[in-house]
């Protein structure tokens, strides 16, 4: 680390600053902060609820298609759960920013540690079925 003798003395500091509050000071690199997850989580923000649609009844339906479709397949991947909603590839891109948003609201489970591409593995999650028993 190219600032060390500069950050040394002030990580010294910040480390007494937190035993003496009772606190504990972890020092964390760039390296372990950049990982899959942070790029995981920063790409699903986009689809919180900005890319979807506004009318009530289509979210309706389209979040009924996807967790329906996916408690069928208990276990799958975003490529083969469009694939199993239809096969009209117009359509097909449409529905993606559902995966997502449903992803991001935790109705389908994913390991965000990995990347998150259209083969990775994904599934139901309790959420899914509390929705499906409504």
């Amino acid at each position: 680390m190219r600032d060390w003798l500069e950050l040394k003395p002030k990580l010294r500091s910040a480390i007494g600053w937190a035993k003496e509050f009772g606190c504990r000071f972890h020092l964390v690199t760039e390296k372990e902060i950049r990982t899959p997850y942070l790029a995981n989580v920063r790409f699903l923000l986009d689809y919180y609820n900005r890319h979807l649609p506004e009318r009530q009844d289509l979210i309706a339906a389209r979040q009924h298609l996807v967790i329906e479709t996916l408690h069928k397949l208990k276990r799958t991947t975003p490529r083969d759960l469009l694939q199993a909603m239809t096969q009209n590839e117009q359509l097909q891109a449409e529905l993606i920013p559902w995966i997502w948003n449903l992803l991001n609201m935790e109705f389908i489970g994913v390991d965000l540690t990995k990347p998150l591409t259209m083969v990775s593995p994904i599934w139901e999650t309790e959420k899914t079925k509390l929705f499906l028993q409504r």
